[in-house]
This record gives structure tokens, C-alpha cells and sequence, in this order.
């Protein structure tokens, strides 16, 4: 995938975009000083995008730096709020700080905004789960499981998030 990225740039060196998405690839590859070199070259390029900056969110949040992930994602909702790109790290970032009710709120706008993606309820589950909170991570996996039963696709993602929320693995 690198290769395609640098070829990308090669033809665009001026997307924020690719500079993005190649940050995020660096940051799950554990290469963060790539990773924070590349978010940047994109907030400097397209400093009033949401979506840049809610790719820095991501890309900070995979790097494990939950606080900066928090404030970028918010300076994605300054720029357009309820941008779904932008809250989806939310959740996780604001349980890993201890930030419970940050993360339930968030989740309950996901929902909404989705229509109760099956993706984004299993990021709420897991954050019900982890803050001790059983009953309601197994109230969203009873409604996944419903769902599925009715014949919706449901992504396996979203019962490991409620699974790993519930430390039922």
C-alpha cells in the first residue's frame, strides 16, 4: 500500500487527502514519526477541512494519543458538526481516558446520525462494557443479534466491540 501512496503523491504532492490517508497507514504500521509528519504536511495544507483533521483524530488515536485525538476531532466538528468521520474515534479515545459519559454521548449521536449502524452501536456497547455497565452492552448485543436473525448484515466488527467491551473473548 505504501508504494501506491507515494506514487499518488508523486502525481498530487499538493493532497491533503493522500497526505492523510498515508499518515493513518504509517500510524497502524507503528511508525509515528512518519505518521505525525505526514498529518501535518495535510493540516498545512488544507488547514479548514474537517475531514484532515478528523483523519489526524483518527491517526492520533491509533498512535495512542487520546487527548490530541480528542481536541482534533473537535476542531472537526467546529468545521462541520456531526461529521461522522470525525466522532467515530471519539468514543474509543474518551473510554480509554476514563471519559464515560463523553463516550455514551457520543455513541447515542452515532446512532442517531447512522440510524443505529450496527458498527457504531458495537463501538457503544464496548464503551458500556467497559465502564461496568453489562446490562446495556447486552441490550445492544440482543438488538445486533436480532437484527442479524432478521436476515441484516451484520459486520463481525461489532460483536468483537461489544465482546472485547465485555471481556468476553
Amino acid at each position: 500500500a505504501e508504494g501506491h501512496y507515494r506514487k499518488a503523491l508523486e502525481i498530487q504532492p499538493r493532497s491533503s487527502g493522500i497526505h492523510s490517508f498515508l499518515g493513518l497507514y504509517f500510524s497502524q504500521r507503528h511508525r509515528p514519526a512518519e505518521a505525525a509528519m505526514s498529518m501535518q504536511t495535510s493540516l498545512e495544507l488544507d488547514p479548514l477541512s474537517p475531514f484532515v483533521h478528523a483523519m489526524a483524530g483518527l491517526t492520533l488515536f491509533a498512535l495512542r494519543n487520546y487527548e490530541e485525538a480528542m481536541q482534533r476531532t473537535s476542531r472537526a466538528l467546529e468545521l462541520q458538526p456531526n461529521f461522522v468521520v470525525a466522532l467515530w474515534p471519539r468514543p474509543l479515545a474518551a473510554c480509554s481516558l476514563s471519559q464515560w459519559e463523553e463516550s455514551f454521548e457520543i455513541g447515542r449521536k452515532l446512532a442517531v446520525l447512522t440510524r443505529r449502524s450496527a458498527q457504531f452501536l458495537g463501538l457503544m456497547a464496548m464503551a458500556y462494557g467497559m465502564a461496568g455497565q453489562r446490562d446495556k452492552a447486552l441490550t445492544i448485543r440482543q438488538e445486533l443479534l436480532e437484527r442479524q436473525q432478521l436476515g441484516e448484515y451484520i459486520t463481525p466488527t461489532a460483536f468483537l466491540a461489544v465482546d472485547l467491551g465485555l471481556d468476553d473473548m
